[in-house]
């Protein structure tokens, strides 16, 4: 997610997503970071996709969110997997603060599969395709997402899942 093409310091990547994208890439591992200012003076948490904290650089969320959208309506045969590391702030308030964001971007929430555990298997990508639901999301350091501890239930806890 960090790139020296968004300016990051210290950045992970030369390209940022969207030419990662166009590069054949199809899963991401993001940070997020709760970039509040301290001497803010409202609730809440301002959501950016980071690189482990928001002083080094930022995203905007919802704009890299509607980005991958519009990739997935030109492109109907991807899937895309996010995989979100979930900064040190109040954990279930940064996935429900980022669930929110993608639930106002238009078209991505109805793109997210949610594994059925009763089926004990993940479906194909092409199954995926099918049915276009083409964007699958994991978290680490979060809520127990299959825990029912606050954790929207889009979001699947990416050790659960991976060997």
């Amino acid at each position: 997610m960090s790139s020296k093409e968004d300016h990051f310091n210290f950045p992970n990547n030369f390209y940022n997503v969207e030419k990662a994208l166009v590069a054949g890439y199809r899963a991401f591992f993001l940070d997020t970071c709760d970039c509040t200012p301290e001497d803010a003076t409202t609730t809440g948490v301002v959501l950016k996709f980071c690189h482990g904290w928001c002083s080094v650089g930022s995203r905007d969320p919802g704009k890299l969110l509607r980005y991958l959208i519009e990739f997935l309506k030109v492109n109907e045969g991807e899937v895309i997997i996010l995989e979100f590391e979930i900064g040190d702030s109040n954990t279930t308030d940064l996935l429900l603060s980022l669930w929110t964001i993608m639930s106002g971007v238009e078209g991505f929430a109805e793109m997210v599969y949610v594994y059925d555990e009763t089926l004990g298997k993940w479906p194909t990508l092409g199954e995926l395709v099918d049915i276009n639901q083409r964007i699958i999301l994991f978290q680490h350091n979060g809520p127990a997402c299959n825990e029912g501890e606050g954790c929207p239930e889009q979001f699947h806890t990416f050790y659960d899942h991976v060997v």
